[in-house]
């Protein structure tokens, strides 16, 4: 067993990396609030609340010109700290090509940070940065134009030789740009019967996804609001034209011939721009919030669909909802998880379940269905009282989210189980980021 303990430490590393593409430095005392829980050892600081280089940067969502906050939460306590004067904090966000994104961030009360905004554009691992930093302790950069639809990482660090906590947020810089894509692969995902804000610009198509896994169950209707009404249209898994309507669309059960990821579009029918709101609804019983409805616990992980990860939405119906998502690596490739977006009475918990070839975490014994679960070999939760991983907060910043990030010691496919640990009903994103290279191979133990 002290084998498979060192092991599980050597995947949770945290490497202190100042350059993108040098890796040779390497400080194995700072780790992560996540690994901290497990080990505790002597010198952690446990405030150390971010990744600090590229591959273990926190996925978070951009949705308006609002601004998500990147941070724990919105007490004094949970703002994200730069705990030494080498700390740098790492987020992904999803860019789309066309639009840019504005990135701030200021200290908190007497904190000391100098802070020190960069961005990396990860499809070329090279720095996108067109907008200003200006010196002082607050900081502020606005992207160009971004040229491609992809990862992009943010780091905030020092500027001088100083720590402290802060507070940032990423956004759109402007309304104008474009919040959702309509590329099939980009849809972005939304929870059964959630609703979804958007923003039209002249002419604009948003496209989303939501996934289905009781065929034929009950209708599949979307309806949005705004003015003037957007015109809506659904698509089967394959993309093909289910029907369209202004302002709402209803699909007859027995067109839902297929378990998987659904498709709908929000189209602005004219040149004015205006907000919106959307809800996507498979009822899956009478109703669809029945408990019988998006509870994936007996169903098989849903697997990422692209070499990046991929993105799911998903909602908790009852105490013992559960869904599975699952990402195939390559020995010694890292991947980053976390929880967003998520109903702010719920608490909730990701398990990282093992591939098959580490059997030897053994069988969960209190999961008979399905059979043969394995053993999670490690778990990060938003809970207030423990807080063992550092994910990403809600829109409003006034909610934590699970999340962490791996190393895989062998290949194969690794799955993430979200389950809620207060809450009933419980709406979520979850995403699953690859970093697109491998890391040194770990050590024999």
């Amino acid at each position: 067993m002290q084998q498979v303990n060192c092991a599980i430490r050597a995947d949770f590393e945290i490497e202190i990396d100042l350059s993108i593409g040098d890796r040779s430095d390497r400080d194995v005392a700072a780790v992560s609030r996540a690994v901290r829980s497990v080990t505790d050892e002597p010198g952690v600081d446990s405030r150390d609340d971010f990744g600090n280089n590229v591959d273990e940067a926190l996925p978070v969502t951009v949705l308006s010109s609002t601004g998500t906050y990147l941070q724990w939460g919105s007490s004094n306590f949970d703002y994200p700290s730069l705990e030494s004067t080498s700390d740098r904090d790492y987020f992904l966000f999803r860019g789309n090509a066309g639009s840019s994104y504005t990135i701030s961030a200021n200290p908190v009360g007497s904190s000391a940070a100098d802070l020190l905004i960069q961005v990396f554009d990860l499809q070329t691992l090279g720095f996108f940065v067109t907008g200003s930093n200006p010196a002082g302790p607050t900081a502020s950069l606005t992207t160009g134009v971004l040229p491609t639809t992809g990862w992009y990482a943010v780091r905030i660090g020092n500027r001088v030789l100083s720590t402290g906590e802060y507070t940032a947020r990423i956004k759109l810089a402007s309304s104008a740009d474009d919040d959702f894509l309509n590329i099939k692969d980009e849809a972005y995902p939304v929870p059964n019967g959630i609703s979804q804000a958007g923003y039209l610009t002249g002419y604009d198509v948003d496209r989303f996804q939501i996934y289905e896994r009781l065929i034929g169950a009950t209708n599949f209707t979307v309806t949005a609001t705004g003015t003037p009404l957007p015109i809506v249209e659904a698509f089967t898994p394959a993309g093909t034209s289910l029907g369209s309507g202004v302002g709402s669309v209803v699909i007859p059960s027995a067109a839902i011939t297929t378990t998987g990821t659904y498709y709908f579009t929000v189209r602005n029918p004219g040149g004015t721009s205006y907000p919106y709101s959307v809800t996507a609804t498979f009822g899956c019983a009478t109703t669809w919030n029945a408990l019988v409805c998006d509870d994936l616990r007996y169903a098989p992980a849903i697997g990422s669909r692209y070499a990046w990860g991929d993105r799911f939405a998903g909602r908790l119906p009852g105490v013992d909802s559960r869904a599975v998502y699952s990402i195939s690596l390559a020995a010694n490739e890292s991947a980053t998880f976390a929880v967003a977006d998520n109903t702010s009475t719920c608490t909730y918990a990701l398990d990282l379940l093992p591939p098959a070839a580490l059997s030897y975490f053994g069988i969960d014994p209190l999961i008979t269905t399905p059979p043969n679960t394995p053993n999670p070999v490690y778990q990060w939760t938003d809970s207030l009282d423990t807080g063992f991983g550092p994910g990403a907060s809600n829109q409003a910043g006034s909610n934590r989210g699970a999340g962490g990030h791996i190393f895989a010691p062998v290949a194969g496919t690794y799955s993430v189980r979200v389950r809620s640990i207060t809450g009933t009903n419980c709406s979520y994103r979850v995403f699953l980021s690859k970093a697109g290279h491998l890391t040194y191979s770990l050590p024999e133990w």
